[in-house]
C-alpha cells in the first residue's frame, strides 16, 4: 500500500539552483519521530548530486544539504517519485557498512536480498518472474560497487536506473563495466578522439553495430561529464522531442479553444511540480532508463575501440 503524502515541500537547491518538490509521507514522519535527532533526511536526485532535505516529525523543513559523496553513518531516503521512471523495480535499498540509500513508495510486501561482503541490495520487484535474473544482476551491481568503493550518490542512483533497464536480460561481464562507470559518472569526463571517430564513420554502413548517428553522438558529448552525456541531450533527440512537444502543446490548446494559437503563448504556463531530476530524465532533453542504457552501451563500445575514453577529474 502506498504511503499517504502528508506534505509537499518546495525548496531551491543551493548547488544547481533548481526548484525541488519533495513529498514527505507518513513513513518519513514516523522515522523522524523515532530518530534520536528527531529528524529524517529525504533525498531528491539531481543528476550529479543529491539534495537532502531534513524534516521533523511534523513535516517541517529543518535544513538542506547537498551530497556529492555518501557520508559514513548517513541514511538517505530518496524521494519516491524516482520510482516512476522504472518498469521493473518498485523499491530498493543499498546498504554498506557505513551508509544506507533507499527508496520505497510504501511498506514493501516482499524483498529480494543480494549480499556481497558487507554490501547488500534489497529489491522490491514489480514481478517476481524476474527474480532469478534480478539476483544475477544484483550480484553484478554489488561487484561494481565493491570495485568503486564509495560512489557519489548521483552515480549510485544512475546505476539503479541501469539495473532496471537491464533486468529482463541475462548479465554479461560487459555490464559490470557499465555499472562501474555509472557509479563514477559525476567524476568522469568523456574525451572523444575526433580523428578516430571520423575514420570509424567511413565504416558505419559496413558494421552491424555501428551507425553514423553513434559517431555523431560521440562527437556531441566530447568534454562532457559522463552523467551529462547519458542523462542529457544529444542534438537529434532534442530536436525530435522538441518538435513533438510543441506540436502536442499547440494541438491541445487549439482543440480546447477551437482555433489556432500563436507559438508565443506556448511559453506561458504554470510551473510544473517536478524536480530537476524529473525534467532531466523525462523532459525534452532527458532520457528514460532504456535510453540511458543505450547511450551507456554505445559509449562503452566506442571506448573499447579507442574512439572515446573516460578521464577521472575532481568533483
Amino acid at each position: 500500500m502506498a504511503a499517504r503524502v502528508a506534505r509537499v515541500l518546495k525548496l531551491k537547491c543551493p548547488q544547481c539552483g533548481a526548484d525541488s518538490y519533495v513529498k514527505v509521507g507518513e513513513e518519513e514522519l514516523a522515522a523522524a519521530s523515532s530518530s534520536p535527532t528527531g529528524l529524517v533526511g529525504v533525498a531528491d536526485y539531481h543528476g550529479d548530486h543529491v539534495l537532502v532535505v531534513y524534516v521533523d516529525s511534523e513535516g517541517r523543513d529543518r535544513g538542506v544539504r547537498v551530497f556529492r559523496a555518501l557520508q559514513r553513518g548517513e541514511v538517505v531516503r530518496v524521494n519516491a517519485a524516482f520510482l516512476s521512471y522504472m518498469s521493473s523495480i518498485a523499491g530498493f535499498r543499498v546498504r554498506s557498512g557505513g551508509w544506507n540509500v533507499e527508496c520505497f513508495a510504501g511498506n514493501p510486501r516482499a524483498l529480494l536480498r543480494v549480499f556481497r561482503g558487507e554490501l547488500a541490495l534489497d529489491l522490491e520487484l514489480k514481478s517476481f518472474d524476474l527474480a532469478s535474473k534480478a539476483v544475477d544482476w544484483g550480484d553484478q551491481f554489488l561487484a561494481a560497487l565493491q570495485r568503486v568503493g564509495q560512489p557519489d550518490p548521483g552515480g549510485l542512483l544512475l546505476s539503479i536506473l541501469l539495473l532496471d533497464a537491464y533486468m529482463s536480460e541475462l548479465p554479461s561481464p560487459f555490464s559490470r563495466r557499465a555499472f562501474e562507470v555509472a557509479m563514477k559518472s559525476g567524476k568522469l569526463v568523456v574525451e572523444t578522439d575526433r580523428t578516430a571517430a571520423e575514420l570509424l564513420r567511413e565504416y558505419a554502413s559496413k558494421l552491424p553495430w555501428l551507425t553514423a548517428r553513434s559517431v555523431d553522438f560521440a562527437l556531441s558529448v566530447d568534454r562532457l561529464r559522463l552523467v551529462e552525456a547519458v542523462l542529457g541531450p544529444d542534438p537529434v533527440t532534442v530536436r525530435k522531442r522538441l518538435i513533438v512537444h510543441i506540436a502536442k502543446r499547440v494541438h491541445g490548446a487549439a482543440s480546447k479553444s477551437g482555433k489556432p494559437i500563436p507559438y508565443a503563448s506556448i511559453e506561458e504556463e504554470a510551473p510544473e511540480r517536478v524536480s530537476r531530476s524529473s525534467r532531466l530524465i523525462e523532459g525534452v532533453a532527458g532520457s528514460d532508463p532504456l535510453t540511458i542504457r543505450k547511450r551507456m552501451v554505445m559509449l562503452l563500445s566506442l571506448e573499447r575501440r579507442g574512439v572515446v575514453r573516460f578521464v577521472e577529474v575532481g568533483a
